[in-house]
């Protein structure tokens, strides 16, 4: 088994993700080099709180994570491994502008606690644009899964640049 690179804390999280507040959802990762048969990869963690701002209204009485939601948390992981993976593009900011062939494969109650990984795919730096594959997973525990379980999977494109668009 490979050892990280990159251990990074949310304080670490919060300096390269433009996210805020809610917004951001990765709470821990783990950056790793691959050799040239594997590219870079990244695991992390999100714990979804116990009181999620969404439990009121995606649905009342039948609270669950929007599948928007869980695409945005994989693009976030993604954006984490190009930052930390790819000393080039260490100053970029990364902003989802695509996804292929996502699969929302299971439900998120407030309380889950989900694994990420992603991979890096296709760089194709002279365009700005990055493809990577990205998958979460459902852990054990608080009733919700009796063993780890797939829950959102998909190709994440993002767009790199040096400023976020005003």
């Amino acid at each position: 088994m490979s050892r990280p690179i990159y251990v990074l804390t949310e304080g670490d999280i919060g300096e390269v993700l433009p996210h805020r507040g809610r917004c951001r959802m990765v709470d821990t990762a783990e950056v790793f080099f691959g050799n040239e048969n594997q590219p870079p990869w990244i695991t992390g963690m999100y714990f979804v709180p116990r009181d999620p701002w969404w439990q009121y209204g995606h649905f009342p009485g039948n609270p669950m994570m929007r599948g928007g939601d869980m695409v945005d948390l994989l693009a976030q992981i993604l954006g984490l491994l190009i930052r930390f993976a790819y000393p080039d593009l260490r100053g970029k900011k990364a902003m989802l502008c695509g996804v292929e062939e996502v699969k929302v494969r299971g439900i998120v109650r407030p309380g889950a606690r989900l694994r990420l990984e992603a991979g890096a795919g296709d760089l194709r730096r002279h365009l700005g644009v990055i493809t990577g594959s990205a998958k979460a997973f459902l852990l054990p525990g608080d009733g919700q899964a009796t063993e780890e379980k797939l829950v959102c999977e998909g190709t994440i494109i993002l767009a790199v640049s040096d400023e976020l668009p005003a």
